[in-house]
């Protein structure tokens, strides 16, 4: 088990869908699975299906698939999963330290944030049922 195998990922330009662990790309998806599968916690709810509603941009078909296949959690715990939505877009992180957060930015690769440079209004944290 490797806490810090997502530091081998840092600057990975995103892909949907792309795993980080057989590419050299990553999707946020593919890598919140990678990692909660390299610690051990147990299995994530994401499925092919959830790449196609990325790919169009269906926000609110992604809001009823995390309420049904995660619980809400009132703070950041280190594994959690950061439920991101701003505007037009979505997007999913993994709070790796505390009060920091990876995610593959669209433009910048997988980068390391911390979470309070991200408005409350904008994050929603999560664990896997």
């Amino acid at each position: 088990m490797n806490p810090y195998l997502w530091r081998d990922w840092l600057g990975y330009p995103h892909e949907i869908g792309a795993d980080p662990r057989f590419t050299n790309k990553c999707c946020c998806l593919k890598m919140i699975a990678a990692m909660y599968e390299e610690l051990q916690l147990g299995k994530v709810p994401f499925n092919p299906a959830w790449y196609d509603l990325f790919k169009n941009n269906r926000l609110n078909e992604i809001d009823t698939l995390m309420s049904t296949h995660t619980k809400e959690i009132a703070s950041a715990l280190v594994w959690s999963v950061l439920y991101i939505k701003q505007r037009n877009t979505v997007g999913f992180g993994l709070v790796v330290q505390d009060y920091q957060f990876i995610i593959p930015h669209h433009r910048r690769g997988l980068q390391v944030y911390c979470l309070d440079k991200l408005p409350i209004e904008h994050r929603r944290f999560y664990k896997p049922l």
